[in-house]
């Protein structure tokens, strides 16, 4: 393990690629003809692919997605709003939306106002609601990352309610309205969630399949057609189950690695996870994997046990997969005047070097 400081004070300690050497140039580890697309592992938080996930897209019907979210929260799998809930969840209905989101606010741009700050209170910092549809509207945007964590957040959070997506189709006033999503007629596993199309961003989906004890969420946009969009998302889903093997790379109470203390009574403090680190990792290109381990330091001593004191990153290829807490693991008390007075000019050097050069 090497330590390595960088010019504006963060150390990184690299103990790279956890089977094999750290790779050069990185290829990507699937291609896909989405504009944006991003995918993540619901058991470990696994970021198995992602390209231009943070890009801020119209939603389209994806918008319905949080307009579900709200109704599943407000109803808790105790009021059931049966045919509205089906019509949105199974049939896309715009009429069910609006419905909805005056009953619930008063009239729709106050329920636009609930999406919006609903998706903050879920962490999702970047998503703007205009209202429940999804139809064109100035300032309305998403990001295919947000919505898959979406779709994660709806499966963990409604179990029972969840299960609609999963629904081919129902009868309402003897017409029967089928489910739009395309994945379901596929043999992929999957058991959700919405599809999406504007002029301007093309058609989108976000998706959820599960096989065995495995389960992913995948969202793209940018396609060019349906049928486009059908086979796009079926071949990253598939690669996504079929490519990764779950491994543990620390168990509970490991250290994973060890940051630097200054003027501590020893140099060093062990750093751990709250639990075990578990990480999806490539089946057949493990030299794509890289972790390291992100610190603001050297860490001032005294240093007290359960602090958090840094991130363990992990990459796979140029994804960043996963990021976990790391916190000490042991009490580190203020050393001696000898060990504080060694430790000032070794960070009097190590300073003197992190100085950015001068000049063009």
């Amino acid at each position: 393990m090497v330590l390595i400081r960088c010019c504006l004070g963060a150390a990184i300690l690299v103990f790279a690629a956890l089977w094999g050497g750290v790779a050069g140039a990185q290829e990507d580890l699937f291609e896909t003809k989405a504009k944006q697309a991003f995918m993540i592992d619901a058991e470990t938080g696994t970021v198995l692919f992602a390209k231009d996930a943070d890009k801020l897209i119209p939603p389209a019907s994806l918008a319905k997605l949080m307009t579900s979210e709200i109704v599943f929260d407000a109803v808790k799998s105790v009021i059931r709003l049966g045919d509205l809930i089906q019509g949105i969840v199974v049939q896309s209905a715009n009429d069910g939306c609006i419905v909805v989101a005056e009953g619930m606010a008063g009239s729709e741009a106050n329920f636009a106002k609930l999406m919006t700050d609903r998706a903050r209170a879920l962490g999702f910092g970047k998503s703007v609601y205009k209202n429940s549809t999804g139809l064109p509207a100035d300032g309305q945007v998403v990001t295919v990352r947000e919505l898959a964590l979406l779709g994660l957040h709806l499966w963990k959070a409604y179990p029972e309610l969840y299960k609609l997506y999963a629904q081919p189709a129902f009868t309402w006033n003897k017409i029967m309205q089928k489910n739009r999503n395309p994945l379901l007629a596929m043999d992929i596993g999957a058991d959700g969630l919405k599809t999406g199309f504007t002029e301007e961003s093309g058609y989108a989906i976000v998706g959820s399949a599960s096989r065995g004890d495995r389960r992913v969420f995948a969202a793209i946009s940018g396609l060019t057609s349906e049928r486009e969009r059908a086979e796009e998302a079926r071949k990253l889903i598939d690669w996504g189950m079929k490519a990764f093997e779950r491994k543990l790379l620390f168990g509970e109470g490991d250290a994973v690695g060890e940051a630097s203390v200054y003027g501590g009574e020893k140099g060093g403090v062990a750093l751990r996870a709250k639990g075990p680190i578990n990480l999806m990792v490539p089946i057949t290109n493990r030299d794509k994997l890289v972790a390291r381990i992100v610190y603001d330091g050297p860490v001032l001593a005294p240093v007290e046990e359960g602090t958090q004191i840094g991130v363990l990153k992990v990459w796979i290829g140029d994804t960043l997969s996963q990021e976990t807490p790391l916190f000490a693991a042991e009490n580190v008390a203020v050393g001696a005047l000898y060990q504080r007075a060694f430790d000032a000019i070794g960070e009097l050097m190590v300073g003197w070097m992190r100085k950015p050069a001068s000049g063009n």
